[in-house]
């Protein structure tokens, strides 16, 4: 079984969103972190989901994920200083499913 990493801890700054993140902004009635997660959630190789959120955004991701019925979100690590930083973070907690 696959244990996927999703990377949801950008800003946005590029986009020059002000109100949130562009992965919690919604299009069509969801918001597009949704929209990934779905692609994972249905797969049926993909056993676990680790995503790594910025941390003022992890309650929100969470409300979603209840709100959406996203189950296989086993772990949802805050983001760090730096791109790096968040994807070793997310690295880390993905230890956990491959049992090393």
């Amino acid at each position: 079984m696959v244990t996927a990493l999703i990377f949801a801890g950008g800003a946005g700054k590029r986009m020059n969103t002000r109100s949130k993140p562009k992965q919690f902004l919604e299009i069509h009635g969801k918001p597009v972190i949704i929209y990934t997660l779905e692609h994972f959630e249905y797969h049926d190789e993909v056993e676990n989901i680790v995503v790594v959120c910025i941390k003022e955004y992890i309650e929100e991701l969470k409300g979603m994920l209840a709100r959406f019925g996203i189950k296989k979100v086993k772990r949802i690590v805050p983001g760090g200083e730096t791109g790096h930083d968040s994807i070793y973070q997310g690295l880390l907690a993905m230890r956990e499913f491959s049992g090393g």
